[in-house]
């Protein structure tokens, strides 16, 4: 089932609509050096995408998978790191914790840019809210085999580390544990076999399904429903590539054309270090909404109460967006030929800020 981000500009943004309680399965098995990971994605919505994004700026290269808003569902990056999300856990006493940093966007994101291990993404939810918690909960896996189900639960983060060769959660959890249980060996055929046993039809079918060989960063797309064939992507062969994504629907079309880019992916643009000086400053929305703007290190920044030290890249010299949610901010000077407003655009909307300092 579908997630969404929350945590920045909380009234603008949005999360889940749906019942939680009626799909997705993940599953990883590890034998020797092999360590494979499967997951069904279900929901109503069929406007699903995959997102290659090449390392940048110290970032490590990775592929997110999910839907039209953005917001990634699951996805490996090229340290051999996966994560994916179960909506199935309702916790509405989840709450942020003040000690804690809010993130622009899906702290899974920041995970696959920073983390090598699953002890290292563990550390960064140990930095980070996370507001998916309120619902769901994340399978992480490494190419080692190690792996851990991050929940909230009680009061407070709960982390439940994999033992043996299995784990796993979510709709097809009984079936896959079962179907482990009588396998001889781990293949890629194996993994879909047992995908292919936990579909979901009805109101919220299987959009998708996914296996990542975790060791080899190839990853096999399925679309049984659609009745169309397997896909591999390679995961070192696309991000060569550059910043990209398809519409899954679309996918055998548009392999074959130039490569699309979007909120998501878009070029970072090349401007003018002093434009970045120009920006500087502290912003309103009414009634009391501040961010600041700040430069650091030739970059530029934005800190608010929901959104902590978030960098923006130029697209032009006045406009500058976030990568990490569907959002940009536009500059906008006075006669005097300084900055005096921006304009936030956020999820579809135009929120107008004015400089105060």
């Amino acid at each position: 089932m579908r997630v969404s981000a929350l945590g920045f500009l909380l009234c603008l943004s949005f999360v889940w609509t749906q019942d939680p309680m009626l799909g997705c399965t993940i599953f990883k098995v590890t034998k020797g050096t092999v360590t494979l990971v499967g997951n069904n994605e279900d929901d109503n919505n069929v406007n699903t995408k995959v997102w290659f994004l090449a390392p940048e700026n110290g970032k490590f290269g990775r592929v997110f998978f999910g839907f039209a808003d953005g917001t990634p569902q699951g996805g490996l990056n090229d340290q051999g790191l996966f994560f994916d999300w179960v909506a199935d856990n309702p916790s509405p006493e989840w709450h942020r914790d003040p000690n804690k940093r809010n993130y622009a966007g899906s702290v899974s994101e920041l995970i696959l840019e920073e983390a090598r291990t699953v002890e290292d993404a563990l550390r960064i939810y140990e930095r980070y809210n996370e507001t998916a918690f309120l619902r769901s909960r994340t399978l992480l896996v490494d190419k080692s085999g190690a792996s851990a189900i991050v929940s909230w639960k009680n009061g407070a983060l709960e982390t439940v580390r994999g033992q043996g060769e299995f784990q796993g959660l979510g709709y097809g959890y009984a079936t896959a544990s079962s179907s482990v249980r009588n396998a001889n060996q781990y293949s890629i055929g194996w993994v879909n076999s047992v995908l292919r046993s936990c579909l979901q039809s009805g109101e919220y079918p299987t959009q998708y399904s996914n296996v990542y060989d975790l060791e080899h960063g190839d990853v096999w797309l399925y679309r049984f429903h659609a009745e169309k064939p397997a896909f591999k992507f390679n995961l070192k062969e696309e991000l060569v590539k550059g910043h990209h994504y398809y519409d899954l629907p679309l996918l055998e079309e548009q392999v074959g054309e130039p490569l699309r880019t979007d909120s998501k992916t878009q070029p970072v643009g090349k401007v003018d270090a002093g434009v970045y000086s120009l920006c500087v400053g502290q912003y309103r929305i009414e009634p009391d909404y501040l961010f600041t703007i700040t430069t650091e290190n030739g970059r530029l920044y934005f800190d608010a109460h929901d959104a902590w030290h978030t960098e923006l890249f130029p697209a032009s010299g006045t406009k500058f967006f976030i990568r990490s949610l569907d959002s940009y901010l536009l500059f906008k000077a006075g006669e005097d030929g300084k900055v005096s407003e921006a304009v936030l655009h956020v999820r579809g909307k135009d929120v107008p800020a004015k400089r105060v300092k």
